[in-house]
């Protein structure tokens, strides 16, 4: 508290260890120190990458992001298999946190290897995204790894092309391996047997069956 008497001087009130410390530091005799904190700024990092669906990753980054083309850029990601059972994965487009400067962007990929490694990666060079801050992402910091999420394919027909053949046609692309020509794992009912595989095209599964009876129903089971 200060006050001024009537000459016009100041007079300030305090306790003796106060003013000792406060005529200390005036005198210059005294040293302080002390850290500054709210203003120290730091390069983004890539905190999480997950997957979100067979076609969806979603990369989480330790801070706030500028909005602008480089944050949406395709060619800033990359998603790579850890092994060679996973598929290669390609980035089609960028969708941002919906505010004004976004935690997490969404990928949108290709189908991936469901439960296999991968490792996701943003762009830590020229044009790399950068903070709210105008700060680019570290080189240290901008890998992260997640397990892929595949879609298991579902039989959109099965049709008999003749008495001793069916065809079945799959909502994807199969991988033609000794699984899908085992010709075990095709089990029809009412007496129909699988015979062997004749072909994989792509979706379609070509089987070569025993004798069909015209008018009979078959269910089939893969397993």
């Amino acid at each position: 508290m200060a006050n001024i008497d009537a000459e016009g001087s100041i007079a300030v009130a305090c306790s003796l260890s106060t003013e000792a410390s406060l005529l200390g530091i005036l005198n210059g005799s005294v040293s302080q120190s002390f850290l500054a904190t709210g203003n120290m700024v730091s390069a983004p990092r890539l905190s999480s990458v997950v997957a979100l669906s067979g076609y969806k990753v979603r990369f989480t980054f330790d801070q706030a992001m500028k909005n602008d083309s480089r944050l949406i850029d395709p060619t800033n990601y990359f998603v790579t298999p850890s092994s060679s059972s996973g598929v290669a994965v390609y980035v089609s487009s960028v969708e941002p946190e919906g505010v004004l400067n976004p935690t997490y962007v969404d990928l949108t990929v290709n189908e991936m290897t469901g439960g296999v490694g991968y490792q996701g990666r943003v762009n830590a060079g020229l044009n790399a995204p950068v903070s709210r801050l105008d700060i680019a992402i570290n080189f240290s910091g901008n890998t992260a790894s997640f397990f892929g999420e595949g879609e298991n394919p579902t039989i959109v027909s099965v049709e008999a092309i003749g008495s001793n053949r069916v065809d079945i046609t799959f909502s994807e692309p199969m991988l033609d391996n000794d699984s899908i020509r085992d010709p075990t794992n095709y089990i029809f009912d009412n007496g129909l047997t699988t015979i062997a595989i004749l072909n994989v095209v792509s979706n379609r599964v070509e089987l070569v069956t025993s004798d069909q009876v015209p008018g009979i129903i078959y269910n089939l089971m893969i397993g």
